[in-house]
């Protein structure tokens, strides 16, 4: 459960940061949201 709300937590985070960014930094902000829940998706998964 920590590490969903961890992910959710970080995902915001990068999501008020992407619009205040240059083009290519909020590129790689908008990716790490969906590369952590991917992380956070097979840890669940493994766990289970």
């Amino acid at each position: 459960m920590a590490l969903a709300i961890a992910g959710f937590v970080v995902s915001l985070v990068c999501y008020v940061l992407y619009y205040r960014l240059a083009p290519l930094p909020s590129f790689v902000d908008g990716c790490l949201p969906l590369a952590l829940i991917g992380v956070v998706s097979v840890a669940l998964a493994l766990a289970m």
